[in-house]
């Protein structure tokens, strides 16, 4: 309220707020690349490599390595940001991180031979979402103990 020479004004005072819908940019789409095929010896180290290709900034993607399974993919690796990385149960011990992107895989069993997946993700409003496999191929026999004849001599 303003009084001005004994009269008394009412000042209203509008404010128009004006709110532009801005749609996100969505990212550029992801190339992932890893072998087709890698062979390694039984008890030997193996090192699955994944590169990929993308403008989104690192610090939005996240990295997994799976093994594919029968009763659906498993969780080994996950490679949350460059500093950072997580095996999970029951792959801890054997299995880990290798330079950026990399599944390194020591003391190979029979059981490790299969279908590994590196999977890159986005992260934010946009998820975007791509993934390349590789087979491993582990050379080697095991013979159980029961079938080793330990009369024969050599």
């Amino acid at each position: 309220m303003i009084v001005l020479n004994k009269f008394v004004c009412y000042v209203t005072v509008l404010v128009l707020t004006v709110i532009q819908k801005i749609p996100p940019v969505a990212p550029q789409a992801i190339s992932v690349i890893t072998e087709t095929l890698k062979t390694v010896n039984l008890g030997g180290t193996v090192e699955l490599t994944c590169t990929y290709d993308t403008t989104t900034r690192r610090e939005d993607i996240r990295i997994y390595w799976l093994k594919v399974k029968a009763q659906g993919d498993e969780l080994i690796l996950e490679i949350p940001d460059e500093s950072t990385s997580v095996v999970h149960d029951p792959y801890k011990g054997r299995f880990k991180r290798q330079g950026d992107n990399n599944l390194e895989i020591n003391d190979v069993v029979l059981a490790d031979a299969g279908l590994y997946k590196c999977n890159v993700t986005t992260k934010g409003v946009i998820i975007q979402s791509s993934s390349s496999a590789v087979e491993l191929v582990v050379n080697g026999t095991c013979i159980p103990w029961q079938m080793i004849n330990f009369n024969n001599k050599i």
